[in-house]
């Protein structure tokens, strides 16, 4: 009864928070929020487009706050660029993208040029034959694909460490296929959380965080 409840208010928040997104995109100019189905993103196995909910940035943030321009980080599956924006406003000297549908990746692009974040650069291809994840150490997903896809993306993530050790920090929001990197030799750590977020996330969708080194 809880959990249904609580899941009707998630819902009703998202809407809310879609609301005032989409007037941003509307003032600005950006298209983040548009959603888009799996149909259209081309790629078997991969998960339809919804940005990330704004209920994880103040986790993300508690996470992030000592990054420097030595670190960079890579969106898998960033999509329209949302979180492209977000990690922007951080330490970065890198922040990058990779999206597999080509007119995702345009409508992200765009986004981007319109913000004056030219810095940003978004790779078109599949996550599973990428070959420059040796530039991060810092990785996001919002559950961007099954299984499936998801497995190969780490083992490539994991070549990646062992050609060019560094500890590799994967922050995984809606975590569906954690068991995948706990299998293949990740490590979990703690999320900092605050007393919201550990009472709603034993509801909805969470953040986890993992390591590899």
């Amino acid at each position: 009864m809880r959990r249904r409840i609580v899941r009707g208010i998630y819902s009703i928040v998202k809407k809310i928070v879609f609301k005032i997104q989409s007037k941003e995109d509307k003032k600005n100019n950006t298209d983040f929020t548009t959603m888009i189905g799996v149909e259209d993103i081309g790629l078997d196995g991969a998960v339809h487009y919804e940005p990330t909910h704004i209920r994880i940035f103040g986790q993300l943030r508690r996470e992030l706050g000592n990054v420097g321009p030595e670190d960079s980080i890579l969106d898998v599956g960033c999509g329209k660029g949302m979180m492209l924006k977000f990690f922007s406003d951080f330490g970065f000297g890198r922040v990058d993208g990779l999206e597999y549908s080509e007119p995702i990746v345009e409508i992200a692009k765009k986004n981007m040029s319109t913000l004056g974040l030219n810095k940003c650069h978004i790779y078109c291809g599949d996550a599973r034959e990428f070959d420059h994840y040796d530039d991060y150490n810092y990785i996001y997903m919002y559950n961007p694909f099954h299984e499936q896809i998801m497995e190969p993306c780490i083992d490539k993530i994991i070549e990646s460490a062992k050609k060019n050790p560094r500890k590799i920090v994967l922050l995984y929001f809606n975590p569906k296929h954690a068991d995948i990197l706990l299998s293949k030799g990740f490590k979990e750590f703690e999320i900092k959380k605050s007393w919201f977020d550990r009472t709603w996330n034993k509801y909805i969708p969470d953040m986890r965080g993992f390591y590899y080194f």
